[in-house]
C-alpha cells in the first residue's frame, strides 16, 4: 500500500509539471526550467566536465611519467635553461622508445622575497623528498652544506670512481664523498649561475641509482 501511494504521488507531480509547461511559451519554459532545475543542470554539467577531464588525463592522454627528478637549489633558472638541460639529460638517460611517455623532472628552488612563494617552494621540496621523487641535487655551497646536515645525501664512493677526480672537487665529510663540484666543462657553467656541487639523494630508489649517477656525471662535466 505504501509503495502504491508513493508511486501515485510521483505520477501526480509529473502530471502537474507537465500541465504547467504545456501552457507556457518557449521563453517561459526556459526561464521556469532554469529557475527550478538550475542546480541539477549545473551539477550534471560539472559531473560531465570533471569526468571528461579525468578520463582524458588518466586514459586518453595521460601526463608523462617522471623518469628522474632533479632539484636545483640556489639561483633562479629560466625555462629556457631548464629546457636546454632537459634535452641534454634526456638524450643520455631516457631510452628513445620511452621518451614519449617519460620526462626528466627538473625543479628550481630559489630565494624569493615573496613569503607565499617561498613557503610553496619549501613545501614542494619537502614533498619531493618524502615521496622519493627527487634523485639528484644541484646546489650552491651553502645549500649543499644544508642538504648534508639534513642527511639528504648518500655517499658516492661506491657509485663512482672518485680516485679519478681531483681532490679539490670532492665534497667530503667524515672521510666519505657526498658531492662532486662541477668542472669548467659542465653544461651548467655557460649560464653563469652560482651552482657548484652535485649529489644524489638518500631517497633515490635502487632502480633509479644508475640513472642518477649518469645525470650527476653529465652535470659535473669531465
Amino acid at each position: 500500500m505504501k509503495t502504491s501511494k508513493v508511486k501515485g504521488n510521483r505520477e501526480s507531480n509529473y502530471m502537474t509539471e507537465r500541465e504547467k509547461l504545456k501552457g507556457m511559451t518557449f521563453k517561459e519554459k526556459r526561464e521556469y526550467i532554469w529557475e527550478y532545475y538550475k542546480l541539477f543542470i549545473i551539477g550534471f554539467f560539472v559531473v560531465v566536465v570533471v569526468g571528461g577531464l579525468l578520463l582524458n588525463s588518466l586514459v586518453i592522454n595521460p601526463p608523462p611519467k617522471n623518469y628522474l627528478g632533479i632539484a636545483y637549489l640556489g639561483d633562479y633558472m629560466t625555462e629556457d635553461i631548464l629546457a636546454d638541460l632537459s634535452d641534454q639529460l634526456t638524450d643520455k638517460i631516457i631510452p628513445e622508445d620511452l621518451r614519449a611517455d617519460n620526462i626528466i623532472d627538473q625543479e628550481n628552488f630559489y630565494e624569493t622575497d615573496d613569503p607565499t612563494l617561498g613557503t610553496a617552494l619549501q613545501s614542494k621540496f619537502v614533498a619531493l623528498i618524502s615521496t622519493g621523487d627527487l634523485n639528484v641535487i644541484v646546489s650552491d655551497d651553502d645549500n649543499f652544506d644544508g642538504c648534508y646536515t639534513q642527511e639528504l645525501l648518500i655517499p658516492l664512493d661506491s657509485l663512482i670512481d672518485t680516485s679519478k677526480i681531483e681532490d679539490a672537487r670532492l665534497y667530503k665529510q667524515d672521510g666519505q664523498v657526498y658531492g662532486i663540484r662541477i668542472a669548467s666543462s659542465s653544461p651548467l657553467t655557460k649560464y653563469g649561475l652560482g651552482y657548484t656541487t652535485v649529489g644524489i639523494t638518500t631517497t633515490t630508489k635502487d632502480a633509479s641509482i644508475n640513472d642518477a649517477v649518469t645525470a650527476l656525471e653529465i652535470l659535473i662535466g669531465d
